[in-house]
């Protein structure tokens, strides 16, 4: 009866409720899936992963999840709450083939997700195998576990156990694999995203202490304490022999792997969080003003003989039905519209009907408690009502001190006004990225991946196949190395200058004498590779400006005059020249000291494409055939693989641009149902004050000055809000800021502007009826009082 009778209310209140629930269901579900990373494994309490940090004289050298190889079976070996310890350790790209009966390749491409792990793997982590038993798969040296859907794209429908697959790297050794197991694909919200598991082939030396290459994962006992047993193993780990004559400080600390939240995550946490308090706010001030409609009914019921308890009984009940309705309606909603959401999202949120996590009983348990909070307060208020009083219609002048509204309003635009500030700062990040100077020419760039062939012939096959794009009319240069940016940093290698213990790590990067002009690189000083002078370049290095500064080189003119050793096959080099420091990766992560020496016999490609063909979609179809069937004439037995470095480039950006996208929806989604409540509000404000109105234009006030009245309430109340929500947003997207190691400054126009634009859509919100009460004629308002 009441839904009917106060209809706008209803709908305002339903509408909000409804929406607000949805987001919070949709963010839940989403951060959700970063909270349940691999606690799908058995004993995922129990399992932590190394973090390692080194220090050289006091100065921090490493800090990551590579440590050293032979840590493993030190640790297995000298603490007994260690119950298992397993490695995982990336491999470069390869080849992989499947044969037929006469040895002939059948099926190849190349992979990526090829990961080398220790008998112990499946002894540490659990995962459900279709074929093949947990137990025996990594027992044997050269053994391969397959994802489903890996088993799928190179055996079909056959059973896969028992088949061999060759891989080759890509210096072009070949190697055997045979596959001993079949498991179910990884799920998305695990750390370990492979399609492969080897096992090591050949000889492995479980006491090596050289350079830190893989991750180490402990399972301990439940009565074990990971912050003592990883400050007992850096003392024991740095009193050994290979430690004490490095002077190196080891730090180990042991990270559970169970889901840990990122700043992006904590932030859209934040949001759903916000639009929660702002859903039950709009409830809370929207319930409270419709039942202030309803003073006479709580006077008639209170004079039949209503007790306080009844009344709060009432409307309990009331509110649960409206937020039934709501929840009901947003579990419909949410299951129409979640198949894109989860394309929205990549496949990166949680099942809607997943009950493993806490989500949904918790989703649910919030729906009670704010039921109950939100009918509390009307229901208090008006249990307490004189029933003379809301008889006689002086209810309005009892309740108008009351400022808890209003301060509901003001935390309600605090809210909304710390989320509009965050959209126009991460905007203001995206834009950065993508304009930011990054030091090299990334457009127009088709690459190649490299061959992995066999040494014999090696230079032959590349260099033909580099003469035979040149000759291509679309093509203006070519250039190959071992990693491209946006594919890593190269090989970590430790150096030092010739006579000089300072010896540190630089990323080793393989490149032929074009490179550095294809990428269009500054120079500082020296040279760079030339043509015709392969032993002068096969004796030199280039680095960057950062690896000059790691190694103490302060003055780039006199560089030529030292030489510097590679600390892996104790090699000198010649110093030939130095570049300008460029974004190889990413704009979150520092520029690495680069180091680059002269390898043009294996590397991608990189192809600069000429601008009028790049740009021609029609014709960029016909380029790619040409490029591949020349790969055909010179690697006929290789797989054609290739991308466009930009889109490549900006691809590590991908989970920015997303959060970017899902920030601004649920911004816009709390801005909505703030509104609503807005706009629910100003009739209940205009219909308390139709008397006041009325009496002061029978007085003399303008409309203007009515409308002044009206809107000087709100627009306190925004800049209260402004006070209170500017120094939350700036310290929330300051430390979201933190992960990037460029960044953009907070400035004047991302605060301002979100003033602006919140201030004008909230007054337009409660404009209609604002214009409607001022210019209202008053006789007809008094005449109906």
């Amino acid at each position: 009866r009441n839904i009917k009778k106060y209809t706008t209310y209803s709908v305002i209140n339903i509408s909000g409720l409804i929406t607000g629930m949805v987001a919070v269901l949709i963010l839940a579900k989403y951060v959700g899936f970063f909270m349940g990373f691999d606690v799908h494994h058995e004993n995922s309490e129990n399992i932590f992963v190394i973090h390692h940090e080194e220090k050289e004289n006091g100065t921090l050298k490493l800090s990551g999840e590579q440590t050293y190889y032979g840590l493993t079976e030190f640790s297995k070996k000298n603490y007994p709450e260690i119950i298992e310890a397993s490695r995982y350790e990336f491999n470069v790209e390869r080849l992989v083939a499947t044969k037929n009966v006469e040895g002939q390749e059948q099926i190849k491409f190349n992979e990526k997700y090829i990961y080398t792990v220790d008998s112990s793997f499946f002894r540490v982590f659990s995962f459900d195998f279709l074929q093949g038993d947990s137990a025996s798969a990594l027992s044997q040296p050269g053994s391969v576990v397959l994802t489903a859907s890996t088993a799928k794209k190179y055996f079909g429908k056959e059973n896969a156990l028992g088949k061999s697959l060759q891989t080759s790297l890509p210096w072009g050794e070949k190697v055997e694999l045979y596959v001993t197991g079949v498991i179910q694909d990884v799920p998305k919200n695990s750390r370990f995203q492979f399609d492969f598991l080897q096992t090591s082939v050949g000889k492995v030396s479980e006491g090596d202490w050289t350079i830190p290459g893989q991750a180490v994962y402990f399972l301990l006992n439940s009565s074990a304490n990971p912050d003592l047993l990883g400050q007992k193993i850096s003392k024991d780990i740095s009193g050994l022999e290979e430690f004490i004559a490095s002077k190196k400080e080891i730090s180990i600390k042991l990270h559970s792997i169970k889901g840990k939240l990122s700043n992006i995550e904590y932030l859209l946490a934040i949001v759903g969080g916000f639009i929660l308090i702002i859903t039950w706010i709009n409830f809370i001030n929207l319930t409270g003003a419709n039942a202030l409609n309803r003073f006479k009914e709580m006077g008639v019921r209170k004079v039949l003989g209503s007790g306080k308890t009844q009344i709060i009984y009432q409307f309990v009940f009331e509110s649960l039905m409206l937020n039934s309705i709501g929840i009901i309606c947003c579990l419909l909603i949410t299951s129409l519209i979640f198949p894109y959401v989860s394309i929205f999202t990549n496949g990166q949120i949680l099942p809607l009907n997943e009950w493993q996590t806490p989500i949904n009983s918790l989703f649910l348990m919030l729906f009670f408690l704010g039921s109950m909070v939100s009918s509390l307060y009307p229901a208090i208020i008006l249990s307490k009502l004189d029933p003379i009083d809301a008889l006689k219609g002086s209810i309005f002048n009892q309740t108008q001190k009351v400022g808890f509204r209003k301060v509901l309003v003001i935390f309600q635009f605090s809210l909304s006004m710390i989320l509009i500030i965050g959209i126009f700062i991460i905007s203001d990040q995206m834009r950065f990225m993508q304009n930011h100077d990054l030091g090299f020419n990334l457009n127009r760039k088709l690459i190649v991946k490299t061959a992995k062939d066999g040494w014999e012939g090696k230079r032959n096959r590349i260099e033909t196949f580099k003469t035979k794009i040149k000759t291509l009319p679309s093509v203006e240069s070519i250039s190959t190395s071992t990693v491209v940016p946006g594919g890593g940093n190269g090989h970590e290698v430790v150096y030092n200058l010739q006579n000089d213990d300072n010896k540190v790590i630089l990323n080793l990067i393989g490149i032929d004498e074009y490179y550095i002009e294809n990428y269009q690189l500054k120079i500082l000083a020296g040279e760079s590779f030339q043509e015709d002078a392969f032993w002068k370049n096969r004796r030199g290095v280039i680095l960057n400006k950062s690896a000059c500064q790691l190694l103490g080189i302060t003055d780039l003119e006199i560089f030529a005059k030292t030489k510097i050793e590679n600390g892996e096959n104790g090699k000198t080099y010649d110093i030939l020249g130095v570049i300008e420091d460029y974004h190889h990766q990413s704009l979150k992560e520092t520029i690495p000291p680069l180091i680059f020496d002269y390898n043009p016999f294996r590397g991608h490609s990189s192809i600069l494409l000429a601008a009028s063909s790049y740009n021609d979609y029609g014709n960029l179809s016909g380029i790619i055939l040409n490029i591949e069937n020349i790969w055909e004439e010179v690697y006929p037995d290789q797989s054609f693989d290739y991308y466009f470095l930009d889109e490549r480039f900006n691809a590590q950006y991908i989970s920015e641009i997303n959060f970017r996208k899902i920030f601004g929806i649920f911004t816009g989604i709390s801005v909505f149902v703030a509104c609503l409540g807005l706009f629910g509000l100003s009739l209940f404000v205009s219909f308390k004050r139709k008397k006041e109105v009325g009496i002061r234009k029978t007085f003399g006030a303008s409309s203007i000055t009515i409308l002044g009245l009206f809107t000087k309430d709100f627009l306190s109340q925004i800049i209260i809000a402004a006070f209170i929500g500017i120094p939350i947003a700036y310290f929330l997207m300051d430390k979201w800021l933190e992960d990037y190691s460029f960044r953009t400054t907070i400035g004047f126009t991302s605060i301002f502007i979100p003033i602006i634009l919140l201030t004008v859509v909230s007054l337009s919100c409660i404009a209609y009826q604002t214009v409607k009460s001022a210019f209202a004629n008053p006789i007809k308002t008094l005449k109906s009082e």
